[in-house]
């Protein structure tokens, strides 16, 4: 009982006002149910990315399948999953959850994924469409580094050594420091049979990166045995 002795009343509804209520009651219940949604969505597609990093695809795949029925809005989900068939090897699953992705919530590094697929399933023209949709946007450097690896890499596949090593070398041009271009230069001038000129290329890569993962295609090559 409150001072004075009063009780707090209870406000009253009037009976044409309760549907009301009962309505505004029922979206109040319907919107905490819909946070609590994506709050678990989020919560298990960050647990999947953790998954993804340490390698246990299969744990990340069921997380997102789980995160992708609390969610309307599955771009970023859809982009993991695509990542995730990567992993195990499904090209065309892959490449269907990045289409999604790209439907949704376009990111340079969906662009960059699906034009390697492209590649990969010897679809060149589309890899380079995508590439030229990404480059239209003037991504970050970085990202215009990779485009220009991936345009240097589906060069090469056509057989047109001149134009992937053009576009390797514009990179370096920019950034001395993008190890995979020296990696990549290196390996056509071997096959050139350039052996000094790949020497000097994978060398440049070794100051950049750890030497046991070049170390193999030093000792592959003629120039290196014969040493």
């Amino acid at each position: 009982m409150l001072l004075g002795g009063r009780e707090p009343s209870i406000p009253k509804v009037s009976p044409a006002g309760r549907p009301v209520a009962v309505a505004m009651l029922g979206l109040a219940v319907a919107v905490s149910w819909f946070a609590f949604d994506l709050q678990r969505a989020e919560y298990l597609a960050d647990r999947a990315a953790a998954e993804i990093r340490t390698g246990d695809v299969d744990a990340a795949a069921e997380h997102l399948e789980a995160a992708r029925g609390l969610t309307p809005w599955p771009g970023t989900i859809a982009f993991r999953q695509g990542l995730v068939a990567l992993r195990r090897g499904r090209e065309d699953e892959g490449g269907a959850f990045l289409e999604e992705s790209l439907s949704r919530e376009p990111t340079y590094r969906a662009l960059l994924m699906l034009a390697e697929v492209r590649m990969s399933q010897g679809r060149a023209d589309e890899a380079l469409d995508l590439i030229a949709r990404l480059q239209k946007h003037q991504p970050d450097a970085r990202t215009v580094h990779d485009s220009w690896f991936l345009e240097g890499r589906l060069a090469l596949q056509r057989g047109d050594a001149g134009a992937a090593t053009e576009a390797w070398r514009r990179i370096l041009n920019s950034d001395d420091g993008y190890h995979r271009a020296w990696v990549a230069l290196g390996a056509v001038a071997a096959r050139a049979h350039d052996f000094a000129e790949a020497r000097r290329c994978y060398e440049a890569a070794m100051t950049l990166i750890d030497r046991k993962i070049l170390k193999t295609n030093l000792g592959n090559e003629p120039w290196r045995r014969d040493a």
